[in-house]
């Protein structure tokens, strides 16, 4: 993403295989644009639409080299796969030079342009065509397309893994964004705050906090139920505004919600748009789906799909949405105050179950968090499984990993990352 006359030295190597004398010839393998297509694919560019463009990009680009880097005669610096340019402080050094964070902060900027390759000066000089059918081939070698990853919650900054939003002892509203690929941090998630409100009222206004993307821009929107009564929506402006500040002001109210007391969002049908389940005050679980689409400036939830009449009394102490089970659809865990975590596939699209997505407890732990009073399900890791983040009442923030690629059986075992000095948050997103 070039932004003024820049140095880059880029070696687009293409590796031949020996092949043996038969009459039909496998294509060539073509590692740099393999790689591009790839972690392009994953990122959400598609086969049949967007990806072979973005290849082609990224190959005029920087030769889809993911350590090429451009200096600019204004100072900034273009950096990996798509050359994505350093005033993009959301995307650190560490993202951009990582494949797969690279893509995904290109199809974020993709996104935050209206869907267009214009942020690429190789694209709009068309210097790009002439890598066109090199980028056609690469796409044509891809296996299997890979499972839908809902990325819906948690993620602020649109690079693939989430971030932390919460209220803080202070009463702020505060992201922490996830550092987990910068080595200084050895694997941890979150270090510090990028982003907070200076308003500090946010512990007395907000009795439940959760973030998704209502909007279908792949970017983490943050929704309060507020002490008043009040749904309040803000749309994800971290693209938009000069700072990088994602929620700056109130997208969509409702304000007959005072009969709720906890909610929850995510992608529950895998449509794109994040859905929302709430537990009322007289013990139901209300799921509504999301029924706004880009751009028709419709109030995204009109009634609930399906409500639960019994069994979500005052025992729940909070539910979250996340892909759990890795198939692209939003699960449902909730914690008890016998210290239950009990998680609830989404089973929306098996027969007879008529679209109602959470049936029954499909796993559960029957001890030991009773002691947490707030919880959120994201994809902190990156690898399509929505890991687990709670707070406790000792102040204690915990992130749990989930562990059912390794185990098979089991979700979150333990957690991977303890924050001893987190007293007086009072929710976590």
């Amino acid at each position: 993403m070039k932004w003024g006359h820049k140095a880059l030295g880029v070696v687009a190597l293409s590796i031949g295989l020996a092949w043996p004398h038969t009459a039909v010839a496998a294509p060539l393998a073509d590692a740099p644009a393999d790689l591009c297509a790839t972690v392009g694919e994953n990122a959400g560019f598609t086969r049949t639409g967007t990806l072979v463009t973005a290849v082609a990009i990224a190959l005029a680009e920087s030769g889809c080299n993911p350590s090429a880097t451009g200096h600019n005669t204004n100072g900034t610096i273009d950096r990996g796969l798509w050359q994505i340019n350093s005033i993009h402080t959301q995307f650190s050094n560490a993202c951009t030079y990582d494949p797969q964070c690279n893509a995904n902060a290109a199809y974020a900027i993709y996104l935050g342009r209206n869907s267009t390759f214009q942020p690429w000066v190789t694209y709009k000089t068309g210097k790009y065509r002439q890598y066109l059918d090199r980028a056609q081939a690469a796409v044509d070698r891809l296996g299997t397309p890979p499972t839908p990853r809902d990325r819906s919650e948690g993620d602020i900054t649109g690079d693939g893994y989430a971030d932390l939003t919460t209220v803080t002892a202070e009463g702020r509203l505060a992201v922490f964004g996830n550092g987990i690929l910068v080595p200084g941090n050895n694997g941890v998630p979150y270090h510090g705050v990028s982003w907070q409100t200076d308003n500090t009222n946010w512990s007395q206004d907000a009795k439940s906090i959760t973030t998704a993307d209502v909007t279908g821009d792949r970017f983490a929107d943050f929704l309060v139920l507020t002490s008043s009564g009040a749904l309040q929506i803000y749309g994800n402006q971290s693209l938009i505004n000069a700072d990088h500040a994602p929620f700056t002001g109130v997208w969509r109210q409702y304000d007959n919600w005072s009969g709720y007391r906890k909610i929850a969002a995510g992608d529950i049908n895998q449509d794109g748009f994040a859905d929302l389940a709430a537990v009322t005050t007289s013990g139901k679980l209300e799921v509504f789906l999301n029924t706004k689409q880009v751009g028709d400036g419709q109030s995204p939830f009109s009634g609930p799909l399906k409500v639960y009449e019994s069994g979500w009394g005052a025992d729940v102490i909070d539910i979250a949405l996340g892909d759990v089970t890795g198939d692209g659809y939003a699960d449902l865990a909730a914690i008890r105050a016998n210290g239950t975590l009990e998680v609830y596939g989404n089973g929306i699209l098996l027969p007879g179950r008529g679209d109602t997505p959470f049936w029954d407890v499909t796993w559960q732990v029957t001890s030991g968090w009773n002691t947490v009073h707030d919880i959120s399900l994201s994809d902190v890791t990156g690898d399509g499984f929505a890991d687990l983040t709670a707070i406790t009442s000792s102040g204690e923030l915990q992130v749990y990993g989930n562990v059912i690629g390794h185990t098979k059986t089991d979700y979150y075992t333990g957690a991977h990352w303890r924050y001893p000095t987190w007293s007086g948050v009072h929710h976590v997103a």
